[in-house]
């Protein structure tokens, strides 16, 4: 009624008094011979004349079927404005301002509520039927998926438009410009003391600070999977959910999916950091070969597949960081990924040490100092000597002795140890006593190794399939972890593989 008050007045200024509402009654404003007070009837759909035309005359024989169409358009619009369908639901903004799907007698109710009828007249849709049409073919998305800091509503990729349902927030920083502990003296105690050599502190502020930086700005860009062993009892997971994934907005538990126990990794989308921490991985330890390349192909690639119960998969950016923290001893080790050259660039292997800092009222000291921690990691400039590509923004460093036991912890390293068994027993065989080396295939190696009546039993452990031995061994070559094992292009171009004699072995006269 507003707005047709509003258009009668413009048209005819002056000719109607009082209040324009339905039951009203006045002249018929747009008949400028109309003299009659109660002439005029208003009515939700029109005015019923009782002089003149006599009769009931809807608004579009008065104001014109072009105003009729803009406002119901502009009213439908009004209405509709910010839904989106996905084929599915219907999304829209609960009061929360987070964003729901809703069935479509959901969105009927909602509709109802601002102002659009269900009633329509004969042989036409009702305001809430054309809504809902009108959403379902102008408002239509490809999916509702959440993108880490991004403050688009919409993300368009490959030309299908997403709706990004996430609203991530990281801790805002300071205004000011802040030294190191300025107005962060806990966190800064305890990284001066987790990480007491200045290099592994400078790593370790460079690659967080690389992170949030780029997600400040929302285009966040990728990083290296970050491990950190020390002794128990330091704050080590603390470190990775508490501070890091306090800092940059949530942290998700992400043994199961990285472990390659599941494939649903939907709720862990929604968050910036996937953390692990050994005690509850070490169990997996069969699993370390899938484990490894889990880990690389979440660091290397800019997407991944978003897998969702009872939904097709569809792949989707994610760009946030895994952190796995765990204890120093030998069987914790063992979770360090494999080490093969391909891998290296891609993580950063830091030794954390004994701590005395006093955790009590840690996680209110840390959640009262993170704003200036940020200014800190905003303004920060990180060494020359550190500096990494655009990529990953630092580079990537491995303690020498964590390097070391990831390299002794390995399946190669196994493989390694049982090819070095076999080949001084080889090589002490008298038919094979005026030979430097072996040479042959991956079948042929295998076959040779079945030979070897001592270390049958140690096969089925190691090597299950041909497949994986030349895996291996390709590594181990990669690795450069023997100098006695070299591959070469072999009869035809076929891969060939020599291993040379043990010195210590004479060769027969």
């Amino acid at each position: 009624m507003d707005a047709v008050a509003a258009e009668v007045e413009r048209r005819w200024p002056g000719r109607w008094t009082g209040t324009f509402a339905v039951g009203a009654m006045g002249i018929r404003f747009w008949d400028p011979m109309a003299a009659l007070d109660t002439g005029a009837w208003i009515r939700e759909t029109g005015v019923q004349a009782f002089s003149g035309e006599a009769r009931f005359m809807p608004w579009a024989e008065i104001l014109g079927q072009e105003f009729v169409t803009k406002f119901e358009r502009d009213r439908i619009g009004g209405a509709t404005d910010g839904i989106y369908f996905d084929g599915k639901g219907y999304w829209l903004r609960n009061p929360k301002g987070k964003w729901q799907d809703y069935n479509v007698e959901n969105l009927r109710l909602y509709l109802r509520s601002r102002g659009l009828r269900a009633v329509s007249r004969p042989g036409e849709m009702s305001e809430i039927d054309r809504a809902v049409v009108n959403i379902a073919f102008q408002s239509r998305i490809t999916g509702a998926f959440p993108f880490l800091y991004r403050n688009e509503d919409l993300v368009t990729i490959d030309d299908d438009d997403y709706l990004n349902v996430l609203r991530l927030r990281i801790v805002i920083a300071d205004s000011g410009r802040r030294e190191w502990g300025s107005g962060f003296p806990w966190i800064a105690q305890y990284l001066d003391q987790i990480f007491p050599d200045d290099v592994q502190r400078d790593v370790f502020i460079g690659w967080l600070g690389h992170f949030y930086r780029s997600a400040s700005a929302g285009k966040l860009r990728k990083g290296q999977a970050m491990f950190i062993a020390g002794p128990p009892g330091i704050g080590k997971t603390f470190l990775s959910q508490r501070l890091v994934g306090g800092l940059m907005g949530g942290f998700a538990e992400a043994t199961n999916f990285l472990l390659g126990r599941t494939e649903f990794n939907a709720e862990m989308f929604i968050k910036p950091v996937w953390a692990i921490d050994d005690g509850s991985a070490q169990a997996e330890a069969r699993g370390h070969e899938l484990y490894s390349q889990i880990v690389k192909k979440v660091v290397a690639n800019y997407t991944l597949t978003y897998r969702k119960m009872y939904n097709n998969p569809i792949t989707l950016p994610w760009e946030g960081r895994i952190v796995v923290t765990l204890n120093d001893d030998p069987e914790s080790i063992a979770m360090l990924p494999n080490v093969e050259a391909s891998m290296l660039e891609k993580v950063i292997f830091l030794k954390a040490a004994q701590t005395t800092v006093n955790f009590d009222g840690a996680e209110e000291a840390v959640r009262a100092e993170l704003p200036c921690f940020a200014s800190f990691l905003r303004d920060h400039k990180l060494p020359a000597h550190l500096v990494g590509d655009y990529r990953y923004g630092v580079k990537a460093y491995h303690h020498p002795e964590l390097l070391q036991e990831a390299k002794l912890s390995s399946s190669t390293n196994s493989i390694a140890e049982l090819l070095e068994i076999w080949r001084h027993d080889y090589f002490r065989h008298s038919d094979q006593d005026r030979m430097n080396e072996w040479t042959g295939n991956v079948t042929e190696l295998l076959q040779a190794l079945h030979a070897n009546e001592s270390i049958k039993p140690i096969l089925q452990k190691y090597i299950t399939s041909r497949e994986r031995l030349g895996r291996d061994i390709n590594k181990l070559i990669k690795q450069g972890a023997v100098s006695w094992l070299t591959k070469s292009p072999g009869h035809n171009f076929k891969k060939e593989y020599r291993i040379t004699r043990p010195d210590k072995i004479a060769k027969a006269a």
